[in-house]
């Protein structure tokens, strides 16, 4: 994405190769050590945003996606339900999602997922009492999805913070980005602090600290916060895709199952 002459990716790999054993003896996770090699990639080809153009693809897709899925949840029974459910599935990397001729989606195909572990009940609960919102945000292309189910969750008269990348890291969303998005429109847009593909609390703003604090209701989106907040925080409703063998078998599920729990 960044460049792709021959000596270049030879030149990062070189970098990575050199970096990969003090990181493989740190207790860095995963986000950590792709934010270290994008960042060298940054700094050697000049690309402040590699990912740019692969952002802007899903996001298209997304806008083709986005009429219809609001005709589906105006007719929903549950409509908070569905919009959870449609969130997770803007977190996944399927064909579904990846297809270019937007004109052919079987929409019927991508609806008839379901969460295959789901603390719903716990959550609408949770949502009653709640009078403030924490929502830590994933990917670029998702986050259209996400403002769906923020449109939802302001029906319960609730403050809702919209926690963003403190800079461009692989293709998760920044303030620029959820600004243009116009995510403001239901939640005010925070810069979480992190500079990596998830959300490491030792990297936390100021700002997203007291909000972690002060929050009634925190959502994390995406596996990078899952792995970076599994371990070390409680209390979290975790949106995501099992993208991976290590995730779904910490979670207790299967690869690919759409979860929604507490943790």
């Amino acid at each position: 994405m960044a460049n792709d002459d021959e000596e270049f990716v030879k030149e990062i790999l070189r970098k990575y190769s050199q970096m990969l054993p003090d990181l493989m003896e740190s207790d860095f996770g995963s986000a950590v050590i792709s934010a270290e090699v994008q960042a060298y990639i940054t700094e050697l080809s000049g690309i402040r945003d590699p990912y740019r153009k692969f952002k802007q693809e899903k996001l298209e897709i997304a806008k083709k996606l986005l009429p219809l899925f609001k005709a589906e949840i105006k007719k929903a029974d549950d409509p908070l339900l569905i919009t959870l459910l449609i969130s997770a599935l803007g977190n996944s990397k399927d064909k579904n999602f990846d297809f270019k001729q937007t004109d052919s989606i079987d929409l019927a195909q991508i609806l008839n997922e379901k969460f295959n572990y789901n603390d719903y009940q716990n959550f609408k609960a949770d949502l009653k009492n709640a009078a403030k919102i924490l929502f830590i945000a994933d990917n670029t292309g998702e986050a259209l999805f996400d403002k769906l189910l923020l449109a939802q969750l302001k029906k319960y008269d609730v403050e809702i913070k919209y926690a963003v990348r403190e800079c461009p890291i692989l293709n998760d969303i920044t303030m620029e980005e959820a600004q243009k998005l116009t995510i403001d429109e239901y939640a005010e847009i925070i810069n979480s602090g992190s500079r990596t593909p998830g959300m490491p609390m030792e990297a936390a703003t100021a700002e997203f600290e007291a909000e972690y604090q002060n929050a009634d209701l925190i959502i994390s989106k995406g596996q990078g916060n899952l792995e970076t907040l599994f371990e070390k925080e409680k209390g979290i409703y975790f949106l995501l895709k099992a993208k991976c063998a290590l995730i779904a078998d910490s979670l207790g599920v299967k690869k690919n199952d759409f979860i929604f729990i507490r943790h």
